[in-house]
């Protein structure tokens, strides 16, 4: 900077001429960075996101009373189509002694015994049917989709047990095959396990 004649200071090339004005954002000119967003505790989502995982709506969650009915229907399904076989078998085998004995019986047994093997046989019959509604039933109510056709089954079982238990006299195991089937109808037609099956969209009584 030179000083001409008078006392003016005059500024040399390249200096400023007036003081430079303070920044309105702070040294280096450029406004400041944005807060970081907020973060929650380990283990919690942040504020205005939901928790990872936690996203489906509440209720769908298969109750285990479903799952242990499924099960149920899928062995005692095993079982009646065992038990629908011997019966067929046996009804067949009696069905055809009577007839044969019959011709020259004149006590009536013979008739009485091809009775009894018609039974047989149509217990067998009910007992495949049932069996095929219950694996089905399982697997449908292990879906949501729907719970009444495995309480029908076993409904159905019930009444063939109950009618066998007439007919045979055998009581204490006529029981135990009625003991499943409505152990499986009470887990059916529980509470829960109808909510969770109106809340999947599935058929229940």
């Amino acid at each position: 900077m030179t000083t001409p004649q008078g006392g003016t200071p005059t500024p040399e090339y390249g200096q400023q001429p007036y003081p430079q004005q303070p920044s309105p954002y702070g040294q280096g000119g450029y406004p400041p960075a944005p807060p970081p967003p907020p973060y929650a505790a380990p283990g919690y989502p942040a504020p205005g996101y939901p928790a990872p995982g936690y996203g489906a709506p509440a209720g769908l969650a298969r109750p285990g009373m479903v799952t242990a009915a499924a099960v149920l229907c899928f062995i005692w399904g095993g079982f009646a189509i065992i038990g629908s076989l011997i019966s067929m078998l046996g009804g067949a085998v009696v069905s055809a002694v009577g007839s044969v004995c019959s011709q020259t019986d004149t006590t009536g047994a013979c008739a009485a015994a091809s009775g009894a093997g018609g039974f047989l046989i149509v217990v067998g019959i009910v007992l495949i049917v049932c069996a095929g509604l219950l694996i089905w039933g399982g697997v449908v109510a292990l879906s949501g989709k729907n719970s009444k056709v495995s309480v029908i089954a076993c409904g159905i079982l019930v009444i063939a047990e109950i009618a066998m238990m007439i007919a045979s006299g055998s009581v204490a195991f006529s029981i135990f095959g009625i003991i499943v089937p409505i152990l499986i109808i009470l887990l059916l037609m529980n509470k829960t396990s109808k909510a969770w099956f109106t809340a999947k969209g599935g058929a229940t009584f």
